[in-house]
């Protein structure tokens, strides 16, 4: 069963890698929360710095 999970989490419904997955040390999943938090380039999380982003 927790295979199953984890194919059903890691494949159906994602989305292809956008900018800021493609960054050292950040993946699909933060990139994700980047983007709920209104970061989409790797320019907007310069700008943002460590501890707000």
């Amino acid at each position: 069963m927790l295979n199953t999970q984890r194919r059903n989490r890691l494949g159906k419904g994602r989305r292809q890698t956008g900018e800021l997955a493609k960054q050292p040390n950040i993946g699909q999943i933060v990139e994700e929360q980047l983007e709920r938090a209104g970061i989409r380039t790797r320019e907007e999380l310069e700008a943002a710095g460590a501890e707000e982003a």
